[in-house]
């Protein structure tokens, strides 16, 4: 500090937050060449995640018996959800590795950052608690493909967050795909020479935009977590075809009771998700204050409207195509694409509440 007082005391915020905390959100607000600016507020993003990573593993744990040993990828009937993880983390650890030896160490946190705390935690610990609750070989394959991932992921977390991945490797039954070695520090970085299951992988991801259309109507319309709804589905054959396979998954992380598959808009007053290759219809009867909700929907559809025309504007101006940098177009370009796709939702909720 250049200042007496004005400064950040490092040890005051590790005893606070922890060691793996502070090198977590020290490194994660520190561009290349970029000037940082943190308060000691920040340090509690990588307490959180530090928490999280923590937890997820515990359960994990909490799952294996005494003498468990995970299977070898090679023995397990790999299912979508599988392949999908797995593809996943070859996709990090690509990125990671490309984005450690150019130096953006805080581009390779973020993707560490997405990958535990989205890919791992948020969607497959979620969805396999259902394979775990069984005491079969559903239970032991899920598990092995788990542990098989989250180790991969401590490896790839380890020089960033090195006490916490540590602590929870020693502990971690070991995959056999994975090198063996004494310790993390030791231990094989993971390369990821192929990114695997890339078909696979955009199948599931399929059924996933399912459940986050579900999830984000429900949030949208104030509909609380916990209440259970029906829906309606009308997708292309393949899409149908998926969400008739994985129709629990579907139900279990959609908070549905019920999906009706249907080949045009249901004639009901509905909340409505449209995407590329599927719409979803949630039946709106006693979920929802309708009037409230088309006000909102109305506010909305004006303030989304003149962002897009705007964008449009500038995307238009010839000054701004030839001034600006590609990057900054590229971004532009984006994000009118995304307030496009948004604000034909939103008038296809207005038109589906309008029945």
């Amino acid at each position: 500090s250049k200042t007496l007082g004005n400064g950040i005391d490092p040890l005051d915020v590790i005893d606070k937050f922890g060691a793996d905390a502070v090198r977590y959100t020290a490194v994660s607000l520190a561009p290349l060449g970029g000037r940082v600016r943190m308060e000691v507020n920040d340090f509690e993003n990588g307490s959180k995640f530090i928490n999280k990573l923590w937890n997820a593993a515990r359960f994990l744990l909490s799952q294996c018996e005494t003498d468990f040993c995970p299977k070898s990828l090679t023995q397990i009937n790999l299912t979508l959800e599988h392949k999908w993880l797995i593809h996943q983390l070859d996709k990090s650890s690509e990125n990671i590795n490309n984005q450690l030896e150019a130096y953006r160490v805080n581009e390779a946190v973020e993707e560490i950052y997405q990958f535990l705390w989205g890919s791992f935690c948020d969607w497959s610990i979620e969805t396999g608690k259902e394979s775990l609750a069984q005491k079969d070989e559903a239970k032991e394959d899920t598990l092995s493909v788990l542990i098989y991932c989250l180790d991969g992921a401590l490896r790839l977390a380890h020089p960033i967050i090195p006490f916490v991945t540590e602590r929870l490797w020693q502990t971690l039954p070991k995959s056999p795909d994975w090198e063996a070695a004494a310790c993390l520090a030791m231990a094989q970085f993971p390369t990821a020479s192929q990114v695997r299951y890339r078909e696979e992988s955009s199948q599931w991801q399929t059924v996933l935009d399912i459940v986050s259309a579900s999830r984000s109507t429900r949030t949208q319309a104030g509909i609380p977590h916990g209440k259970k709804v029906k829906a309606f589905l009308k997708a292309d054959n393949q899409t149908k075809t998926l969400a008739e396979n994985s129709a629990s998954t579907l139900k279990l992380l959609g908070k549905l009771t019920k999906i009706d598959f249907i080949e045009s808009p249901p004639k009901v007053t509905c909340l409505t998700a449209v995407r590329s290759r599927f719409s979803l219809y949630i039946p709106a009867d006693g979920l929802i204050d309708l009037s409230k909700e088309l006000d909102r929907l109305k506010a909305e559809e004006k303030k989304v409207g003149k962002i897009v025309n705007g964008l449009e504007k500038k995307l238009a101006n010839p000054n701004f195509s030839k001034k600006a940098p590609p990057e900054i177009i590229s971004e532009t370009e984006t994000k009118l694409l995304n307030m496009t796709k948004q604000w034909k939702e939103i008038k296809a909720n207005l038109v589906s509440l309008n029945r």
